[in-house]
């Protein structure tokens, strides 16, 4: 099983040079998101109804000559004058611009761990942007790694459907692109195995037991923090209740979850919520809640008449 681990990290680190730069789901904004952080500047600014920073103009210079003409479409290949063209561009620091970035502005910090700290550093030897891309996605992939291999660490018998998972294309793929997402993926299978662990614990295994729970509580709070959405998830630790791990200490790894992701996540939401901007233009998200909340039954009708046109 060592030796499969061993096989997907390094088919995982190939991947990253195999996936065409900019061509992962939002890769660019990622980037900008990233490179935002690695300055340490962790809220984006709102310019003229847009969400995002000035960051240098290179960044976007490079994503364009990648992706321009190429991405979400079959017949789209990358030359080598393009490559040429991104290697050219110096990242230039002191020339900036206003990058829009406005869904990954969202993002918690904590996603970009893995790529931030590695930007920060080719920053500082001055590395080009497309250099910069690379570098981010090593970190996101040696992050995303090292959380799936503690997951092998402390649930043994559960190795073989994780080997499974992790293999799965998906996931292969965001673990070694920019998205926050592969680290995100990571994250929920470390709290997953970590459940199944408590079931099969033995009562004398103190040590293991406050290491299972930190990781329970850790990585809960991440998900939690990261994808508002995902916090269902963290309720599927109460399945783990048995001889090992009783109802009380269930429900304490929820509660100190909720105590900690909480108040850091509505805090993160009301500093976000001045600089949100919507991608569609005219759109407001307010308005849209109001719209459905007065009108059931015509958004009954547009669901219906969506799923009609669809299939």
């Amino acid at each position: 099983m060592v030796k499969l681990f061993a096989i997907s990290w390094i088919f995982g680190f190939l991947l990253i040079f195999v996936i065409p730069p900019f061509q992962a789901p939002d890769e660019n904004f990622h980037f900008y998101r990233s490179y935002q952080i690695s300055e340490g500047h962790f809220l984006s600014k709102k310019e003229r109804g847009n969400t995002g920073d000035t960051l240098p103009q290179s960044l976007q210079s490079v994503s364009t000559i990648m992706m321009k003409g190429i991405t979400a479409t079959r017949s789209g290949k990358l030359s080598l004058v393009r490559w040429e063209a991104a290697l050219s561009e110096s990242l230039d620091q002191e020339s900036r611009q206003f990058l829009v970035f406005t869904n990954p502005s969202l993002y918690f910090p904590l996603g970009y761990l893995g790529s931030s700290p590695v930007i920060a550093i080719g920053r500082a030897l001055n590395l080009k942007p497309l250099y910069l891309l690379y570098l981010g996605r090593i970190g996101n992939f040696t992050l995303a790694m090292a959380l799936l291999g503690l997951a092998f660490f402390l649930c043994p018998a559960m190795r073989w459907p994780l080997m499974g998972w992790m293999m799965l294309p998906t996931n292969c793929f965001l673990r070694s692109s920019m998205s926050p997402d592969g680290i995100l993926n990571a994250t929920v299978a470390l709290y997953v195995v970590g459940t199944f662990a408590l079931l099969s614990l033995n009562q004398n295994s103190q040590i293991k037991k406050r290491a299972l729970f930190l990781s329970l509580i850790v990585s809960g709070c991440f998900i939690f923090l990261f994808k508002q959405i995902y916090f269902p998830i963290v309720f599927f630790v109460l399945i783990a209740i048995g001889p090992n791990f009783k109802v009380k200490e269930a429900f304490g790894v929820l509660a100190a979850i909720v105590a900690l992701a909480l108040p850091l996540s509505f805090l993160w939401s009301s500093l976000c919520k001045p600089v949100y901007s919507s991608m569609i233009l005219g759109n407001d998200p307010q308005e849209q809640i109001r719209f459905v909340l007065d009108h059931p039954g015509a958004m009954i009708q547009i669901v219906l008449t969506n799923l009609a046109q669809f299939w």
